[in-house]
């Protein structure tokens, strides 16, 4: 526990020094907006949290109710907390983020589902329209199509999928709630498998899962991540069965994350696992596993190169801006590219991904994680295969993909929440089949904070009423903009915002206002709600790009 207020301690220090010695470039201005506005004060007020909890005597007693329920009252509370987190994230989707997309990620998902829902795989673009492509979406998140024909965005399909799935059904919104909700029971499953005996423990894992902020939050959003971590402890509880079906079920499951939005985050959760059926010496299966792979890799590396072929649409090298580029060939350059123009300022923009991935956390994940080591010594439980995921991830993220931009939370590390928290119920599995009295007396408080107020709920109030200020406040600048540029009455509503200018549309009856003059006015806006709670917002470039 002390190390974990240490190490946060210590990443606030090092951001804050490398920040005066090497500033952050303007492009990943907001990582360091949300650093000083928001990680740094409650990263330090974790560590105080940890240490004040590592000195503070607590009875061992209230944690024996969680461990005398019966089965019934297991699945009970568990479905009772997974029929929260739906209502949670519904209501918070609107009344909270006010149904506002706040990043490129957000929208693209809204956007390529109303495409799927219209049974189509892309949305063509009349031709009298395509001249204006550049200025309709932003090209750099849409997928390149020969001569503009049509428009979609360049993340694979699966995730918005879902959502158009679950929108043909009921609500949208629903969609990410439901899958937060997955997760939670996908947990427990997972913990039953690993520790038979032990549903007290594994009911837990669950709880940890549930009670981090990002996960509440994210769930509230369109982003892929929500789905990420569900479809990761179901391909784990699937994996962990061992029966033909269940693996056939895991593959099917590995095969849909993979094609959520990007391809790199579900391989690397996996892989650990895959390579124990080797050290194992199951090598019929782990072939299974690594050629299913090797095919789900193969087919949506090319899935837009076949998707745009099957509609008359791709055109590789067909002029300038033409083409659909995709294939193995566009992948690999691209993983090339990310490589050779590594920079300095990758290491200290994780530093502070890292500082945010911890305070958005329950505060007791990371400490019950660390006091896993036992289980990673002696490799019980694939242990090391969890850390080995977390580990991968962050590392592979480092290389390629340091910048996240906006995100409730580290995003990039949302689909290993789970695997922290099951490092964490195997050490509460190992504390109840040994004793309590063996184990070092900081654990124990660990397990009676868990045990007590709703089961961990009460550990993450401090985090939560702190973020809910920055969530509710985020989105209502720009949600004030949009709605100033619906309530013109124009005959043309389009504005054309090309990286230089804004067209004046043509307005009947009223004052007319450029584009340029209403998007200033909503940067205005969002420098005077911002004033004092969340930093130093004055550049452009802090809302540009994924909120423009």
């Amino acid at each position: 526990m002390i190390g974990v207020a240490l190490l946060s301690l210590a990443l606030c220090a090092a951001a804050f020094a490398i920040d005066r010695i090497l500033p952050t470039p303007d492009l990943f201005y907001i990582t360091s907006a949300f650093f000083h506005a928001h990680d740094a004060f409650w990263g330090v007020a974790l560590a105080l949290f940890l240490m004040g909890l590592a000195v503070s005597p607590l009875p061992a007693g209230p944690f024996q109710s969680v461990k005398s329920w019966s089965p019934g009252a297991h699945w009970t509370a568990l479905f009772a907390l997974a029929l929260l987190v739906v209502m949670l994230g519904a209501l918070g989707a609107h009344r909270v983020l006010l149904d506002y997309p706040l990043s490129w990620d957000e929208s693209l998902a809204r956007f390529d589902a109303l495409i799927f829902r219209s049974g189509r795989i892309v949305a063509p673009l009349a031709e009298e329209w395509r001249r204006y492509a550049d200025a309709l979406a932003w090209q750099s998140f849409m997928q390149p199509v020969a001569d503009h024909a049509a428009l979609v965005s360049a993340y694979l399909p699966v995730n918005a999928g879902l959502r158009a799935l679950i929108g043909g059904l009921t609500d949208e919104r629903l969609t990410s709630p439901l899958l937060a909700a997955l997760a939670i029971l996908s947990a427990y499953g997972v913990g039953r498998r690993l520790w038979p005996d032990r549903r007290d423990a594994a009911f837990v894992a669950a709880v940890l899962v549930l009670t981090s902020c990002q996960v509440l939050v994210t769930a509230m959003t369109p982003y892929a991540m929500t789905a990420h971590l569900a479809f990761n402890l179901l391909w784990l509880w699937l994996f962990l069965r061992d029966a033909r079906l269940s693996h056939a079920g895991a593959i099917l499951i590995g095969f849909l994350a993979s094609g959520l939005h990007q391809l790199v985050f579900h391989p690397l959760f996996a892989a650990p696992f895959v390579f124990s059926l080797y050290r194992q010496k199951r090598i019929g299966l782990a072939l299974v596993y690594t050629l299913s792979y090797a095919g789900i890799g193969l087919f949506w590396i090319s899935y837009w190169k076949i998707g745009l072929a099957l509609q008359d649409l791709a055109a590789p090298g067909a002029g300038p801006g033409a083409g659909a580029i995709a294939g193995t060939g566009f992948f690999f350059e691209r993983v090339a590219s990310l490589l050779i123009d590594y920079e300095w300022h990758c290491i200290p923009l994780m530093a502070k991904n890292s500082l945010r991935f911890i305070v958005w956390q329950n505060p007791l994940l990371l400490p019950l994680a660390a006091l896993s080591w036992r289980a990673l010594a002696q490799d019980r439980g694939y242990a090391r295969e969890l850390l080995a995921g977390v580990i991968l991830t962050f590392a592979v993220m480092c290389l390629l993909m340091p910048y996240q931009g906006h995100g409730w939370g580290y995003r990039y590390l949302h689909g290993l929440i789970g695997n922290l928290a099951l490092l964490g119920g195997q050490y509460l599995a190992q504390c109840l089949e040994l004793g309590l009295e063996q184990f070092p007396a900081l654990g124990s408080k660990c397990l009676v904070l868990l045990g007590v107020g709703g089961v961990g709920l009460a550990d993450l109030r401090p985090l939560l009423l702190g973020q809910a200020e920055l969530v509710g406040h985020s989105p209502k600048p720009l949600r004030h903009g949009l709605a100033q540029l619906l309530e013109i009455r124009t005959e043309t509503s389009l504005f054309l915002l090309g990286p230089d200018q804004a067209d004046r549309t043509q307005e009947q009856g009223g004052e007319g206002q450029s584009a340029q003059q209403l998007l200033s006015h909503a940067h205005d806006t969002t420098l005077r709600e911002n004033e004092g709670t969340r930093g130093d917002y004055r550049s452009p470039r802090s809302w540009s790009g994924e909120a423009r």
